[in-house]
């Protein structure tokens, strides 16, 4: 599983988002399949598997814009890049 660590407007100074439902976002985990099909070019869809308080949230995602970028910032962190904004997700320990 991922954890979702931030959530970035797309802009030069990679400011967070901290305003609609964005916030609520910061915490969820979502599941392993969400990184590996994850694909440029198709919309990203979030599948997740806990919120933010660990209380089961499976069966919801996260619809959002096409990807444009997706990179793997080390071992344990990758960046999905949409048209608007910027998730930072993190491979939890088991």
């Amino acid at each position: 599983m991922y954890k979702i660590v931030g959530i970035y407007n797309r802009d030069k100074e990679r400011t967070p988002k901290i305003v609609g439902r964005y916030p609520l976002r910061i915490g969820r985990s979502v599941s392993n399949e969400t990184v590996l099909f994850a694909r440029v070019g198709s919309p990203l869809i979030l599948q997740y598997v806990t919120d933010e308080h660990g209380n089961d949230y499976s069966g919801y995602y996260l619809h959002c814009s096409k990807l444009y970028r997706k990179s793997q910032i080390d071992a344990y962190t990758v960046e999905f890049e949409t048209k608007n904004t910027i998730y930072v997700l993190k491979k939890m320990e088991m």
